[in-house]
C-alpha cells in the first residue's frame, strides 16, 4: 500500500510535465486543446498575433479558459491554428521553414477512431527572426498567406 501511494503521488507530479510547451526545429508548441473560435468550427484557420493585446483577443476567441501564457513579443510571434479531428487526437509533429513557408506538420493517433467531429487548436510561438522570412503558413496541407 505504501508503494502504491508513492507511485500515485509521483505520477501526479509527473503528468503535468508531459504536455506543452514542446520545442521543435522552428517553433514551440505552447498549448493544444479541443477548442476553436466560434466562427471557425468545422474548418481550418490560422491567426497571427504580433502583440499581447491581439494574442489575448485571439486566445479568448478560441475559448481557452486559463490565462494566456506570457510571450515576449519583441522576440516572438504567436500563431493560433484550428482544425478538426475524430476521437483520435491530432498533435503537432514538426514545425519547420523553407522557401518562404512555415509548415506545421500534424499527426493523428492511430485508430480505431469514432467518426465524430471535435475542434482542435494549437498555439505556437516562432522567433521574429524566423518570421521575417515567412510569407505563408502551411497547416493541415492548406496554405494561409500572411497579410502585409
Amino acid at each position: 500500500m505504501k508503494y502504491t501511494c508513492l507511485l500515485i503521488t509521483g505520477l501526479i507530479f509527473l503528468l503535468p510535465g508531459c504536455g506543452p510547451p514542446t520545442d521543435f526545429e522552428e517553433g514551440t508548441l505552447l498549448e493544444t486543446n479541443r477548442t476553436a473560435p466560434d466562427e471557425g468550427i468545422g474548418e481550418q484557420g490560422v491567426h497571427i498575433a504580433e502583440d499581447a493585446e491581439e494574442f489575448r483577443d485571439f486566445w479568448e476567441s478560441y475559448g481557452y479558459r486559463e490565462s494566456p501564457p506570457d510571450i515576449d513579443f519583441n522576440e516572438h510571434t504567436a500563431i493560433l491554428m484550428h482544425t478538426g479531428e475524430s476521437s483520435c487526437e491530432k498533435e503537432v509533429a514538426e514545425i519547420h521553414t523553407g522557401g518562404g513557408s512555415l509548415t506545421v506538420d500534424v499527426a493523428q493517433e492511430e485508430g480505431p477512431c469514432n467518426d465524430i467531429y471535435y475542434p482542435r487548436s494549437f498555439v505556437i510561438t516562432v522567433s521574429q527572426e524566423t518570421m521575417q522570412e515567412v510569407e505563408e503558413v502551411i497547416f493541415e496541407e492548406e496554405t494561409f498567406p500572411l497579410e502585409e
